[in-house]
């Protein structure tokens, strides 16, 4: 009778052995199925990074689309120099600024219309695409309703979203990102610049 319970108590402290690692291997592969259910939240950083790591990718933009691009932020540089080199902060020529960027942000949003209508495979034309679209001349025309500073503000705001929203979008070629990011940093400096004259030049005397 020992020798029986002997040979049956090892067998079974092996049996609650091995049902105490089946309890802990199942609550690890649910901890791991809960982790990788989770979503991934550095993804939308990863594309960020991704975005500006590929820059080099600007050299495949077309030739057109990049001469009209750069062509484009004459009048946004335009106004920043010509109040410093004159010495005055001019008000007529920071709204000019502002619609011109209602102008660009309208068009910014033209893109991903197009790209939701003509290319529905690529992005999927619904709601969250189609309101995205529209967001950015909404911000431009809520610009041109305030008063400076507010309204240069709100079109530094239109174009940061946008181009964040662009840099971490499948729907768009490394190029087009590319060129995003060049031009919308230097629409944006160029705008602060003339956030910035409102407060550190001289208003511009009226003329009688």
């Amino acid at each position: 009778m020992l020798l029986i319970q002997k040979i049956v108590n090892p067998l079974g402290n092996s049996s609650r052995y091995l049902r105490w690692n089946s309890v802990c291997l199942a609550v690890g592969t649910s901890t791991r199925k809960l982790h990788l259910s989770r979503p991934n939240e550095s993804v939308f950083g990863e594309d960020a990074k991704n975005a500006l790591r590929n820059f080099g990718d600007i050299k495949h933009t077309p030739i057109p689309a990049l001469t009209y691009g750069i062509g484009g932020l004459i009048p946004f540089t335009a106004i920043p120099v010509y109040m410093l080199s004159s010495g005055v902060y001019i008000p007529e020529m920071a709204f000019t600024s502002m619609a011109y960027s209602a102008v660009i942000l309208s068009f910014i949003g033209g893109v991903r219309w197009g790209s939701a209508v003509s290319n529905p495979e690529i992005m999927n034309p619904n709601w969250k695409n189609f309101t995205s679209s529209i967001a950015p001349s909404i911000v431009g025309w809520m610009s041109l309703l305030v008063s400076n500073p507010i309204g240069t503000l709100l079109s530094i705001s239109g174009f940061s979203l946008c181009l964040l929203q662009d840099m971490t979008s499948s729907q768009f070629p490394s190029w087009y990102k590319s060129l995003r990011i060049l031009l919308s940093t230097v629409a944006i400096c160029a705008l602060l610049t003339t956030f910035m004259c409102q407060f550190l030049l001289p208003l511009e005397p009226k003329k009688e």
